[in-house]
């Protein structure tokens, strides 16, 4: 009998994977070679997978993904019940860190109910494994979660505001501070924006701690990553020339890298264009992310295409761009 996706959830949520799931979720286990646990055979298998699964992640959609990443949680999880109490907590680790990834892919779907589930699963394992790193990002993780889906400028700065009081987290510090400067910059504030920005920068060039290196899906890296979160926040301010200098020529880099990544820069790039008085080539960059949404499947993405439309309805006005901006926004209503 296969497992079904709504038992396991909430058998995850409360810690108690019991009864015929468990029974199922065993067999599972029993059909597959993981080799020797005591030698940590178990746990390289699944960071194997772990692997393979962020990998994917960057190009394909997250429909195709989420199914599998939760079967594996879930034999982690029973893994972990099973273990010595001094394997346990490499096995919580494990598990935050599929269900991060898992809170991720939901986001990009779509999907914030089991965006926001993952997250919370997330801080508590990681809460079970005493790993600090992850457990303040997921507060970071709640304010992008805001950002793209409630556009709350300052709830988003709120949300990641405990982060802050970490000293010894300078990785996930500077990934609260980002979020905070993206949050300023939708609520119109540029020299609070800039100030957060430039301590976000400051702090993401600090060595990391070895129990850091883990967090986040780290597709881009290196000075192309500081380049998104500076665009990012020019963009927002309504900033538009200075922007495309720098964006347009990272695109080709970002798509070898991570398609998914290049296809919601593609879409902060059509907005710069329409900061810019260029609505015409703002216009054609949105259509080509909707058709890469497609492929990939980006709320990312389409969040970023919806900003791009609104600032595109004062340039209505103009014949020549006038249909294709009421395509476009018909296109985002349907």
């Amino acid at each position: 009998m296969p497992v079904s996706r709504r038992e396991l959830l909430a058998g995850l949520s409360i810690g108690a994977l019991g009864g015929a799931l468990a029974d199922r979720v065993d067999h599972m286990l029993g059909r597959l070679d993981l080799g020797d646990d005591a030698a940590g055979d178990a746990l390289a298998e699944f960071e194997r997978a772990f692997a393979g699964f962020s990998t994917m992640a960057r190009s394909l959609p997250p429909a195709r993904l989420i199914d599998g990443m939760i079967s594996q949680v879930a034999l982690l999880d029973r893994l972990r019940r099973r273990a010595p109490a001094s394997r346990r907590g490499a096995y919580a680790i494990m598990q935050a860190r599929y269900a991060e990834s898992l809170s991720w892919l939901c986001e990009e779907a779509s999907d914030v109910t089991s965006a926001l589930y993952w997250v919370d699963r997330a801080a508590q394992w990681a809460a079970a494994a005493r790993w600090e790193p992850m457990v303040g990002y997921t507060f970071v993780r709640r304010s992008m979660l805001v950002i793209n889906f409630t556009g709350d400028r300052l709830r988003a700065v709120d949300a990641a505001a405990p982060v802050l009081d970490m000293p010894e987290l300078s990785w996930v510090r500077g990934l609260a501070a980002k979020e905070t400067a993206k949050g300023y910059a939708l609520a119109g504030q540029g020299d609070a924006s800039a100030r957060v920005l430039d301590e976000a920068m400051r702090l993401l060039a600090q060595p990391s701690r070895d129990d850091e290196v883990r967090l986040g899906q780290r597709s881009v890296v290196g000075d192309d990553l500081y380049a998104v979160y500076q665009t990012t926040c020019d963009i927002y301010l309504g900033l538009g020339t200075d922007v495309i200098d720098a964006l347009q020529p990272r695109l080709d880099g970002l798509a070898r890298s991570s398609p998914r990544t290049a296809t919601i820069s593609r879409a902060k790039l059509a907005h710069a264009y329409a900061n810019a008085g260029q609505p015409a080539d703002a216009v054609r960059l949105a259509w080509e992310t909707l058709d890469a949404h497609d492929q990939v499947g980006s709320h990312s993405a389409l969040s970023e295409v919806r900003r791009t439309s609104h600032v595109l309805r004062q340039w209505k006005v103009r014949a020549d761009v006038r249909g294709e901006i009421s395509d476009l926004a018909h296109r985002l209503s349907s």
